[in-house]
């Protein structure tokens, strides 16, 4: 796997993927996924992709997997998995997987979460505290890592 940029490293990237040929002494190309990834600056603060242990593109065991990152006070984080079916010669998304989070507050709200749900069990909270706890589940919700996985061959790898 190679990603291809501009000279000034500006704009959406792309995806070049290419084998080992049958005889071992080149590539031969298989895909080439015009703009797939994002740009250097389309995390934010942050390289979507090129954030060192926290994002980026690799194969592990049969598996592509393309993790991004980017946000500022908010964050967010996703991992596509993609896998080579031979039969088809196609690379299909199998799972799709992210979260969101604030920077700053992810520990502090679930303390707060923690005491208000205490303190309902015990008395009928107030409006204000209602809706502090409503929000705050939502926020954890968001926080939560969801997945999604796909049959393979159901969604190809395609921009």
């Amino acid at each position: 796997m190679l990603v291809l940029t501009n000279a000034a490293d500006d704009g959406a990237r792309d995806l070049l993927i290419a084998f080992t040929a049958a005889d071992r002494g080149r590539f031969v190309q298989h895909a080439l996924l015009r703009e797939f990834l994002p740009g250097k600056h389309d995390g934010g603060f942050h390289d979507p992709i090129g954030e060192e242990g926290i994002s980026g593109i690799g194969i592990q065991s049969d598996t592509l997997l393309i993790t991004q990152f980017g946000g500022s006070a908010w964050k967010w984080m996703s991992t596509d998995k993609y896998v080579y079916d031979a039969s088809r010669k196609a690379f299909y998304l199998v799972e799709s997987g992210g979260r969101s989070f604030h920077a700053s507050g992810e520990e502090g709200q679930a303390e707060e979460r923690m005491e208000l749900e205490t303190l309902s069990a015990k008395q009928k909270l107030n409006k204000e505290q209602a809706a502090r706890l409503a929000a705050l589940k939502e926020l954890a919700e968001k926080v939560t890592w969801k997945t999604t996985r796909y049959p393979l061959g159901t969604k190809p790898m395609r921009r």
